[in-house]
């Protein structure tokens, strides 16, 4: 048992050479209640989580705290929705917290038998978007783990739940309990998604007409939706000229496949999102 854990706590340290150095950037997102783990017997009890972003960098970073060490078997997820409309997405199935679905969700799973860590982010749909999830145990009760922000969102806005686990993958134990955390709530944060593009489009996938719901910033009355191919080549752009409403966009001239869709403003772009035509 020993060898194993030394092993690990050895292999997570390469993987995060760097990761303490960044450690004074941590906002704290949530807290959560000592001895609440449904199955206190194979689950860590979750005690804090706290969230980190490098925009320059492209880094997104989430730090969690125990109150028991983070040995042997367990697992961790982080479920994000990053069009902070909670009610699409996946579903978490944490054992308290329904309150949101999310779009990306990043894995981690230990088995004290069979290390290295398996990790994944995966999209709403399962797909694993990438296995590139570092981590670093700073100490037996807290692990600090990095991705791309490309991986899961264009920027720093999003909504988290959190919760810890066993290596069954199965999640025990909130953080927070009840509710999603918005990461616009930290100082700083705020004015930022007051000048952020939302949107939301539907049926997905679409046959011929795809809407497109929208929100710019209230100092901006008009851009554009631009739809591309996944490499990027351009195939229609459509005039929008309120800075809130609802488009109807007819795609049934493309051929079924994957493509992305975009707005601009005069000053803002909002991520680039996923549609599927099929015929």
């Amino acid at each position: 048992m020993k060898k194993v854990n030394k092993y690990l706590i050895v292999f997570s340290t390469i993987l995060m050479i760097s990761g303490n150095s960044y450690a004074q950037n941590f906002k704290l997102l949530a807290t959560d209640a000592q001895g609440d783990p449904t199955i206190p017997s194979i689950s860590k009890d979750a005690k804090n989580l706290y969230f980190a972003v490098d925009m320059v960098n492209d880094s997104l970073w989430f730090k969690i705290e125990t109150y028991d060490s983070i040995q042997g078997d367990w697992g961790l997820c982080i479920a994000i929705d990053t069009n902070e409309i909670p009610n699409d997405g996946a579903t978490w199935n944490g054992p308290t917290n329904n309150s949101m679905k999310y779009e990306r969700k990043i894995t981690l799973l230990n088995n004290q038998f069979f290390p290295p860590t398996s990790t994944e982010i995966k999209d709403a749909s399962g797909n694993i978007i990438s296995n590139n999830v570092n981590f670093n145990l700073i100490d037996p009760f807290t692990i600090q783990i990095n991705v791309r922000l490309s991986d899961i969102d264009s920027d720093e806005l999003m909504n988290v739940i959190a919760g810890t686990g066993s290596f069954d993958g199965n999640i025990y134990d909130d953080i927070p309990d009840t509710t999603y955390i918005n990461t616009g709530t930290l100082n700083g944060l705020n004015e930022l998604k007051e000048i952020r593009i939302i949107t939301k489009h539907y049926p997905n996938p679409s046959k011929s007409i795809l809407t497109i719901d929208y929100k710019l910033p209230a100092t901006q009355n008009n851009g554009e939706i631009i739809i591309t191919t996944l490499s990027g080549k351009i195939l229609s752009k459509t005039k929008i000229k309120s800075n809130a409403g609802e488009q109807l966009i007819d795609i049934s001239g493309l051929p079924s496949g994957v493509y992305l869709y975009s707005i601009n403003s005069s000053k803002l772009k909002s991520r680039a999102n996923k549609i599927i035509l099929t015929k």
